[in-house]
């Protein structure tokens, strides 16, 4: 027997995004304002409470805080893919040429997990702040993507590992590689 699932674009019907189609730029823009605040201030609440500014807790609570903390910044990723992903999908989208240094987005990208890392005892080599690779991209989408490269490889690294990150030029073409110990994926 044959089944097959049909779906109709779907629309929201809730007093906060009227009745839009998920297609709707409207409706991109309506999540983006209802969900950006309230995370935000989840965000600044959980890394109070973790960073004890209002005095000490207990270590498990402080580390409960920084879990809630993170699944904020989590979910603001995940706000910003959406307003992306329909903005890649207009037509006549067109990625920003900004004149980027991948040896910098690298760097910024290992501050930016570089804790997540020490966490499991990996070592992180990252280009020495003289190297440099001239490239053309759009600044954000380029550390988005060398975020999800890194934060794979350090959830799959094994602990007490290390994970290298170098830069090369092919051509005309500028090349970011992040290496691993991972078991890799399967062909």
């Amino acid at each position: 027997m044959r089944r097959r699932l049909c779906l109709q674009p779907t629309a929201l019907s809730d007093p906060a995004f009227g009745s839009l189609p998920l297609s709707d730029p409207a409706f991109g823009r309506r999540i983006d304002g209802a969900l950006r605040g309230p995370l935000a201030r989840i965000i600044a609440t959980a890394e109070t409470i973790s960073g004890q500014f209002d005095g000490p807790i207990r270590a498990d609570y402080a580390r409960y805080a920084g879990d809630i903390a993170h699944a904020g910044r989590h979910l603001l990723g995940l706000v910003d893919d959406l307003a992306d992903l329909q903005n890649i999908e207009r037509p006549g989208f067109k990625a920003a040429r900004d004149e980027i240094d991948l040896g910098d987005l690298a760097r910024r990208a290992v501050g930016l997990l570089g804790m997540k890392a020490e966490e499991k005892g990996i070592r992180i080599d990252a280009p020495p702040t003289d190297e440099h690779m001239p490239a053309t991209g759009e600044f954000r989408r380029v550390l988005q993507v060398l975020l999800n490269l890194l934060g794979n490889a350090i959830r799959y690294s094994p602990e007490d590992s290390l994970i290298w990150i170098r830069l090369d030029r092919q051509g005309d073409r500028a090349m970011v590689t992040v290496a691993d110990q991972g078991q890799g994926i399967d062909a």
